[in-house]
């Protein structure tokens, strides 16, 4: 708006936009962050002495002169007329005329002793929005939330398409843009992770094209992608699912292995017909032969996703739907394996002696490389010592790293926004606040990075009297850092303003919504403490560990919440004085608040909206104490009559100190808030647990302390992910345990998990990951993926020992034949996981440790299943012949 005040920019946007918007379906709550408007009427107290006139009577006059009550109606045998008595004053002009007492038989109006001004309900309120084509525009923000379980996208859409018949019923001079919509934010995250979809489904046909050379063989398996996506498509809208980051992610993840077990099938059939059977012969004994294969492998890795799926907490929440779509994905792609599959095998495979030129290479490369891997079979199944000494060596390794890794939890990504809190001296006036605010605001907005900027200053309900908050949105990915380098460069500039202290942090693409306003704003993590005995000695403890916080290496950005050293005037009221002149404690806190505490005498109404009447001294006599000597009291009970003022100075004693700016609650207890983020490269768990020593060694233990918000959920999550690793992998034993009727070759399989996870994290350390929720998740989807090799190796040796052959020759013939499969299912494995690995896409970043657990933990996975799979398979198979003789 350029041609109205403020005050009446937020009449039009609160009648004739937030109305409209907050009736949408699915919106929660539609919040204005600008001016309301108010009359303010500010006195000279110096005049009101100088009439006898006190504020209580000022306040007493303007309230009974500004009234409107329900007055009846008048009616007869034909008619009834409603009374309807004009009591209300709408205009600041018509406050100055108001009479508030008499003097001298002539009547003492607001203009004799002061005036009346159209201001705003909080005067010193400032905001402002900056774009890098439009410059600075004054701006009222419009915030809306939406309900739980919303569509977003939706909500979001409906809202920009009503703009323009909103733009209809309001002003010229008003327009209404949107300049933060999440709509965006997440179409391009949904975006970037179809691109990663299609493009790891791209990657997986290439590998299985390279393995089997021919474009029909190629398309058999290839078609258990598309089918099993429509399907888990299909179960996500019958249960209400709703396409995210998460779910698409999700997809992504399996792409890898939706194929395998239809390779397996495949491969298994085209050995049939090699043996010289016919293709419908060759289909049916190839998926009888595989079908217990097939089965374990989907039904393992089923089972390793359903402990997510009752996860409980925010966390549980949050990865329900993706450990659900995993697991639906899985079961349709087992089901097409046993079914379409071997259909397509008996009507498109033929017997064909001419191999195609890739064909013919990659049975080239597989025969080379056969012949030197059976040769280190035969050594390794020779020398048993060495492989298990390198399992043992890796599970040390692996377990080291699983402790020393810098752990996070969940990466913020990269939504294109920065949020952030500045924070000025307790003592700080709204006036400096904002003219420091107004300087951190240039500095932001110089960067050649960020696009628009909204800053905002001296607002009760966002955040404490001495911080101010903004928001900033970023250009394009592709035309800028990475946004926390640019959030580094923006803080240490900001930094630099003297007076200000700034806190900035990229807004997360996953809003867990377990911080709130400024607290949120200013940094990823919260410790609080609380008491109900003694505040004071909570404030002392809190400060000694906020100095500790901030000398550990671990962590960055530590600040508090802890405002109790504001500049403060006591005034002790003379009771017996006060009580000689007739004035109680009431007069005084009531002539107190009338001058200083923008009280609200009355209210009035037009069509637009409901607005304040303010008291208040005129600006002059409220800089500093020494306009206290200017304030009179109204007597209760006159000793004399007329009642003569009493000045404030004889009833009261004052002294300068220092007290709370405000008081913070937990749960009715006092309570301090320590906030802070981790230092670059540092462990998250390694800060928590310097944090809680510190805290254990400095807070008496009458005070309540632990973690709050995304430290609390941290603190109870990883502990989780490992149980629910441990529970994933207890199940998948007693699953195979029930098929294979054994208690010894399930643990064969799951033989090549320490391995696996010994890749994972080395993966981790050399990339200069962290171990993060994503990262857990990656691990749990890695053990799934290492059982379906296994499953395919002890499978397959345990049928030739059934048919009479050694442990020994059976292991290295199932190695020989299923060399191949393993390879080719690894292969596409890893092929799915690759994008995620190199942090395809805008946010991909942030979900880059979980590519990387994957395609790392399959690579040594792979010569696990390879070497020391084996090895176990014929010790426990020598030790089951030996138990079953004796």
């Amino acid at each position: 708006s350029y041609s109205m005040n403020s005050g009446e920019l937020y009449d039009y946007v609160n009648s004739a936009v937030a109305p409209r918007i907050s009736m949408l379906q699915g919106v929660a709550q539609v919040q204005l962050y600008g001016a309301k408007r108010a009359v303010r009427i500010k006195v000279n107290p110096e005049k009101l002495a100088s009439l006898g006139i006190g504020l209580n009577q000022v306040g007493n006059s303007v309230s009974a002169l500004n009234q409107q009550a329900p007055a009846g109606t008048l009616y007869n045998d034909w008619t009834q007329i409603t009374l309807e008595p004009q009591g209300l004053l709408t205009q600041a002009a018509d406050y100055e005329n108001l009479t508030i007492a008499y003097r001298n038989n002539a009547p003492v109006r607001v203009s004799d002793v002061g005036r009346a001004v159209d201001s705003i309900q909080n005067e010193t309120f400032w905001n402002a929005f900056w774009n890098a084509e439009l410059g600075e525009i004054p701006t009222l923000v419009i915030g809306v939330t939406k309900l739980p379980g919303a569509n977003t996208v939706k909500i979001c859409d409906t809202i920009v398409n009503m703009l323009p018949a909103l733009q209809e019923t309001i002003p010229a001079s008003i327009s209404l843009s949107t300049i933060y919509n999440t709509a965006t934010i997440i179409r391009a995250s949904i975006w970037d992770v179809k691109f990663t979809l299609l493009l790891a489904l791209g990657l997986v046909v290439i590998v299985i094209f390279l393995f089997l050379g021919k474009v029909s063989s190629t398309i058999i398996p290839s078609l258990a992608l598309p089918l099993s996506v429509v399907g888990t498509f299909l179960v996500m809208e019958l249960l209400g699912y709703s396409i995210d980051t998460l779910s698409m992610m999700a997809l992504t993840l399996v792409v890898g292995f939706l194929v395998d077990d239809a390779i397996v099938v495949l491969e298994n059939t085209v050995r049939h017909l090699e043996m010289g059977k016919t293709p419908l012969q060759a289909a049916l004994d190839a998926s009888a032969q595989i079908s217990t294969t097939v089965l374990s492998m989907t039904l393992s890795l089923s089972a390793v996703f359903i402990p997510i799926v009752f996860m409980p907490g925010i966390m549980g929440q949050m990865f329900h739907e993706f450990a659900m779509v995993t697991v639906v994905a899985v079961l349709f792609s087992g089901f097409i394996s046993l079914t379409l599959t071997p259909m397509l095998c008996a009507r498109f495979l033929k017997a064909e002696k001419k191999q195609s030129r890739v064909e013919k290479q990659a049975h080239v490369i597989v025969t080379k490389l056969l012949d030197l891997y059976i040769p280190a079979l035969i050594f390794c199944l020779r020398y048993r010592f060495l492989p298990i000494l390198l399992a043992v060596v890796s599970c040390v390794i692996g377990a080291i790293l699983f402790v020393t890794l810098p752990q996070d939890f969940l990466p913020a990504g990269d939504t294109g926004a920065i949020q952030g809190v500045t924070e000025g001296a307790q003592s700080i006036s709204p006036e400096r606040l904002t003219a420091l605010q107004k300087e951190v605001t240039s500095i932001l907005r110089s960067n050649p990075y960020v696009e628009s900027v909204i800053s905002l200053t001296n607002l009760p309900t966002l955040a404490p009297a001495n911080q101010g908050l903004c928001f900033l949105m970023l250009k394009d990915p592709s035309k800028r850092p990475s946004i926390d380098e640019i959030t580094a460069d923006l803080m240490k500039k900001a930094n630099e303003v003297v007076g200000m202290k700034t806190f900035l942090k990229p807004f997360p693409e996953i809003n867990l919504q377990i911080g709130a306003g400024a607290s949120a704003a200013r940094a990823d993590y919260t410790y609080a403490m609380s008491t109900i005995t003694d505040p004071q000695q909570l404030y002392q403890a809190a400060e000694q560990l906020l100095e500790r916080m901030k000398a550990m290496p671990e962590l960055s950005n530590v600040s508090s919440d802890l405002l109790v050293s504001t500049p403060q005037l006591n005034l002790k009221i003379l009771r017996d004085q006060a009580f000689s002149f007739g004035v109680t404690c009431q007069d005084i806190e009531k002539a107190l608040t009338l001058a200083y505490a923008e009280a609200r005498l009355s209210t009035f109404s037009t069509p637009l909206n409901t607005y304040w009447v303010v008291l208040e001294l005129d600006d002059p006599y409220r800089l500093d104490v020494n306009s206290l000597d200017w304030l009179y009291v109204t007597p209760s009970y006159p000793q004399s009559d007329p009642a003569e003022l009493v000045p404030l100075r004889s009833l009261v004693d004052w002294e300068m100190t220092t007290g709370p700016l405000s008081v913070n609650h937990v749960d009715q207890f006092n309570s301090v808030s320590l906030y802070f983020n981790i230092a670059p490269g540092a462990s998250l768990s390694a800060g928590l647990a310097k944090i809680q020593a510190a805290a254990d060694e400095l807070i008496p233990s009458d005070v309540i302390r632990n973690f709050q918000g995304t430290a609390q959920v941290f603190q109870s999550t990883i502990p989780s992910m490992i149980a629910l690793m441990g529970v994933g992998v207890m199940a998948i034993y007693i699953l195979l345990g029930v098929l294979y009727e054994s208690f010894i070759h399930p643990l064969t399989i799951l033989s090549a998990l320490p391995g696996a996870l010994f890749g994972a994290l080395i993966t981790l350390l050399i990339f200069h990951q962290t171990l993060s929720l994503y990262s857990y998740v990656g691990l749990i989807v890695l053990i799934g993926i290492v059982m379906k090799n296994g499953i395919m190796l002890v499978e397959f040796a345990n049928e030739l020992v059934l048919h009479g052959k050694s442990g020994y020759d059976a292991i290295i013939e199932a190695c020989r034949e299923r060399f191949r499969p393993i390879l080719m299912t690894t292969a596409a494995a890893g092929m799915g996981a690759l994008p995620i690995a190199f942090g395809v896409g805008a946010g991909g970043g942030s979900r880059m440790s979980l590519g990387m657990v994957v395609v790392g933990g399959l690579i040594f996975a792979q010569f696990i299943t390879y070497f020391f799979t084996p090895v176990v398979y014929l010790i426990f198979e020598q030790l089951q012949r030996r138990l079953s003789r004796d």
